[in-house]
């Protein structure tokens, strides 16, 4: 009689053994769910059921087996990407280069503001859009020169400083005005100074 409890003792362990060496490789969904697809499929042929359905309900347990054995690749995939997002490098501007533009956007201009390179992937920062909206502001609040896309034109002119949007204009010149009238240092701003 005590072998018999022994040799259960026995084959539970190794059952549990395996189980935990299925869950390490991430087969252990998979396996139960084959084995509920095939206790069901089993179950509804004792009963009597029709064909097309017992295929159907096997058909469907198997392709919910699979997604629940991808969810966890899934997360690791997301996760993976939302860290490469939030994990981006801050690369500094090149102001050797950016020395000789004086003409940009409204973006360009917050990146540089922000001592961001407006080339490089991944820096569109909660900084830069706030300065972004800050230098429409200040264009319609006549605080901050811009370039008009149509100086000809008085109407498009006036349209435009009441409605700047990102590919409004400004040059260095402008950005440094407005940096020393507001007491501003920044270092895209000192390059325009020693420039001159």
């Amino acid at each position: 009689m005590v072998w018999i409890f022994k040799k259960a003792k026995d084959f539970w362990s190794w059952i549990n053994f395996i189980w935990h060496i299925l869950g390490w490789t991430g087969l252990a969904p998979i396996v139960s769910g084959v084995a509920v697809m095939a206790v069901g499929v089993v179950g509804a042929m004792i009963k009597g059921l029709p064909w097309p359905i017992i295929l159907m309900a096997a058909y469907c347990t198997l392709v919910g087996v699979v997604y629940l054995s991808m969810a966890p690749l899934a997360f690791k995939v997301l996760n993976a990407a939302r860290q490469k997002v939030n994990g981006y490098e801050r690369k500094t501007p090149n102001y050797e280069a950016w020395k000789y533009v004086d003409k940009f956007t409204l973006v360009e201009a917050s990146y540089l503001w922000n001592n961001l390179d407006p080339c490089s992937a991944g820096n569109y920062t909660s900084d830069v859009k706030t300065w972004v909206i800050a230098f429409r502001e200040a264009i319609t609040a006549g605080k901050l020169e811009f370039i008009p896309s149509s100086p000809e034109s008085f109407d498009a002119i006036t349209y435009e400083k009441e409605h700047p949007d990102d590919r409004t204009h400004v040059s260095r010149s402008h950005l440094a005005a407005f940096a020393i009238k507001n007491n501003y240092k920044r270092e895209f701003i000192s390059q325009h100074n020693d420039l001159n």
